[in-house]
C-alpha cells in the first residue's frame, strides 16, 4: 500500500522529540514568557528554530501565520509546533 502524495516522511529517531522533553520546553517557555503572544514566539523561534534546529524558518512561519488566523496564535503555533515535532510535517 503506498502512501499518499501529502504524506511527509516520518523523522529519524534521532530528529524526534519525546513528549517528557517537549513539555519540559514549553513549560519553560510559559513560566519565562512575559509580553503576551509576541513574546512567546519569539521564544518558540530560539528554542525550536534557532538552538534545537527541529523545524526550518518557513515551517515555523506556517505555523504561526496559521495561529494568526485561526485566533489566539501563540496557542495556535504551539499545537502546530508540536505536531510537527512529533513526525507531521507541512506538505
Amino acid at each position: 500500500m503506498s502512501r499518499p502524495p501529502f504524506a511527509s516522511p516520518a523523522l529519524p529517531d534521532l530528529e524526534r522529540i519525546s513528549l517528557v522533553r517537549l513539555l519540559a520546553i514549553f513549560f519553560k517557555i510559559g513560566s519565562i514568557g512575559f509580553g503576551g503572544g509576541m513574546a512567546v514566539i519569539a521564544l518558540m523561534e530560539r528554542e525550536f528554530v534557532q538552538k534545537r534546529k527541529l523545524l526550518a524558518v518557513e515551517e515555523f512561519l506556517h505555523g504561526v501565520g496559521l495561529g494568526q488566523i485561526l485566533g489566539s496564535f501563540a496557542v495556535n503555533a504551539s499545537f502546530f509546533i508540536g505536531g510537527c515535532s512529533r513526525g507531521g510535517r507541512v506538505p
